[in-house]
């Protein structure tokens, strides 16, 4: 008599690897929402508009800062002069808003000047040409009102020249004026150079234009 096989048992045991963990944490997620990004987006902007003008230098601070590199150029052009023995000149221009070093005196072989650390690659060789508005600047734009000579009206335009003791020439004392901000925010700082010494001084800011 032939026996039945029972039938196979269904094992309906679910291995302990495929069974979810009620007690394990949640799996990380993998990456930001769209929202969650916008809303971070919009964080960062509101923080750099309240941080960046922190950093930004006011109108005096440009000015002043502007008027000391001038006041550099100036002392160089006076340190040319007293080294060689000669004469070199400094012409400033408000319509470039630039001014420019080159030597006056009467020996050739001084013509040619180092280049200046702002200098353009297309400057010649015998001139050391400074633009304004290529000095390095976070705040407003700084330019030349004019150069005021003792006596005289301030011009657009001028140059004064040092000699071999530092002097300058002409006898008499020369101003720069640098000016910088719109309205009732614009200042203006004079440079002033005494005929005698030749020594560079930078004066107060202020609000009257010279």
């Amino acid at each position: 008599m032939n026996r039945q096989r029972p039938p196979d048992r269904v094992n309906l045991l679910v291995p302990a690897r495929d069974m979810p963990c009620l007690a394990c944490p949640p799996a990380a997620r993998q990456g930001y929402t769209l929202v969650e990004l916008m809303i971070v987006i919009a964080l960062l902007s509101i923080l750099t508009s309240m941080v960046l003008p922190q950093f930004q230098p006011s109108v005096h601070e440009q000015i002043t800062a502007v008027a000391q590199i001038v006041a550099d150029d100036l002392a160089y052009c006076r340190t040319l002069a007293v080294m060689n023995s000669s004469e070199y000149s400094l012409a400033f221009d408000q319509a470039t808003n630039s001014y420019t070093l080159t030597h006056a005196g009467s020996n050739p072989q001084l013509r040619i000047l180092p280049s200046g650390p702002f200098g353009r690659e297309t400057n010649p060789s015998h001139q050391r040409i400074a633009q304004l508005d290529d000095l390095p600047s976070l705040g407003p734009r700084v330019v030349i009102v004019g150069i005021e000579t003792e006596g005289s009206p301030v011009a657009a335009s001028g140059s004064l020249t040092f000699g071999p003791l530092g002097s300058v020439s002409g006898g008499r004392d020369i101003t720069i004026w640098l000016s910088a901000g719109a309205g009732s925010a614009r200042r203006y700082i004079p440079l002033i150079i005494p005929d005698v010494s030749g020594l560079i001084e930078i004066g107060d800011t202020q609000k009257q234009a010279p």
